[in-house]
């Protein structure tokens, strides 16, 4: 048995609401539009002044309807356009929470997956590569591919240079931490200290530097 579509179907029901809204305003505007051919035809002399009415209370009712609905379809795609950019004006950025989630739930396997997958999908954006290597130096514990990434990050050209300076931060954390290797680190603490001679980092950075100097000559055999 074939389902007869009702309107609902054939518009669908955001559509159907709306036709639903709009159409006492629009009945209105009808029964003004044939007020007045009417009020013209009785005028004019006309036989047909009983015709006039209906044709301007149909005329002025659809007339209305249809452009309760244009306004409503262009305030909608307005809105979205808003919402939900296309692209074309403002960059897309990855949405990190469906990762997130899993490491939340301590699935860390698929959440490096996931990290891969979306490195792969994006080969210059910086930000990707900087929260994937955080997390590498979570509880996955996985060092080496998160100095890869602090190091990807810093041959990228759309590095803003906050992150920049944040990224040769973790590298030396990685170098006197888990990857003990203190003459690395101190290679490191120069470069913050030359290129952000003024910031608190470098600041830090100088007494770390001699700190990890003594130590480091400390640990060299005589």
């Amino acid at each position: 048995m074939t389902h007869k579509k009702s309107i609902a179907d054939r518009v669908g029901p955001d559509r159907y609401v709306m036709i639903l809204r709009a159409l006492p305003w629009s009945l209105s505007a009808g029964l003004i539009a044939a007020m007045l051919l009417g009020f013209a035809a009785a005028r004019s002399g006309s036989r047909y002044v009983v015709l006039w009415f209906a044709v301007g209370f149909v005329g002025g009712t659809l007339g209305a309807l249809g452009a309760a609905l244009g306004l409503s379809n262009a305030a909608g795609a307005l809105a979205l356009r808003t919402l939900q950019p296309d692209g074309s004006s403002t960059p897309y950025t990855f949405d990190f929470s469906q990762i997130e989630s899993h490491v939340v739930r301590g699935d860390h396997a698929t959440a490096a997956t996931l990290w891969e997958s979306a490195i792969s999908e994006r080969p210059g954006d910086p930000e990707v590569r900087v929260r994937a290597a955080d997390f590498y130096t979570g509880p996955i514990a996985h060092h080496d591919r998160a100095l890869a990434l602090y190091r990807e990050v810093q041959g990228l050209a759309q590095t803003p240079p906050e992150r920049l300076l944040y990224v040769s931060q973790r590298i030396v954390d990685l170098y006197v931490g888990p990857l003990a290797d203190k003459g690395r680190a101190i290679v490191e603490l120069r470069r913050i200290i030359d290129r952000w001679p003024n910031s608190t980092a470098a600041r830090f950075g100088r007494d770390a530097l001699a700190r990890l100097k003594a130590e480091h000559h400390g640990d060299t055999p005589r």
